[in-house]
């Protein structure tokens, strides 16, 4: 689970022992990708806690931080650096440094794929419907809207809608499907 930062003392608790273990009880990840421009460097520093030891998160098998470095290929611009801090359930065993950092990618998809999209192109976050069950149902219809969409296989949810906006009888047919 990425720590955020409403989560002050648990974030400052990660940041404090990591930076304070022996090099000897830490385990380090690198990757480099290229795309869209720039390159991406990612280093996962990973610390494993002793049994009883959750630093304030009941369960913490590990802790670590994700270092991002993202780099303009063209100018050799440093464009951002961030690093941010986790926790983890999962046992060395169970979850090595680079099963961690698959995981860390694997969360960026699902933002990609669900809570943009429904913060962006389903306009969520403007909508003004605030009292009683009125928004959790509109979260439903939001949803059910994605589940039609990708499972006919649509990869651009703002060109579906135009498209089906264009001929409103089209997306009945989704639900026959």
């Amino acid at each position: 689970m990425s720590v955020k930062g409403n989560q002050e003392n648990l974030r400052f608790a990660i940041a404090d022992r990591l930076r304070f273990a022996p090099s000897t009880s830490l385990a380090t990840m690198s990757t480099k990708d290229k795309g869209h421009g720039r390159s991406e460097r990612r280093t996962l520093t990973v610390m494993s806690l002793s049994k009883g030891e959750d630093l304030g998160w009941p369960g913490a098998r590990q802790i670590g931080s994700l270092k991002r470095e993202r780099i303009n290929r063209r100018t050799g611009e440093i464009l951002s650096r961030e690093t941010t801090y986790f926790v983890s359930s999962l046992s060395p065993e169970q979850a090595s440094p680079d099963v961690l950092l698959a995981i860390a990618r694997g969360h960026w998809t699902i933002e990609n794929r669900v809570h943009y999209v429904r913060d962006v192109t389903l306009a969520e976050d403007a909508s003004q419907i605030r009292q009683g069950s009125s928004p959790q149902v509109m979260a439903a219809f939001r949803n059910l809207v994605l589940t039609l969409l990708r499972r006919i296989g649509v990869t651009n949810v703002a060109t579906a809608l135009i498209r089906n906006a264009v001929n409103p009888l089209r997306p009945l047919a989704y639900l026959l499907m």
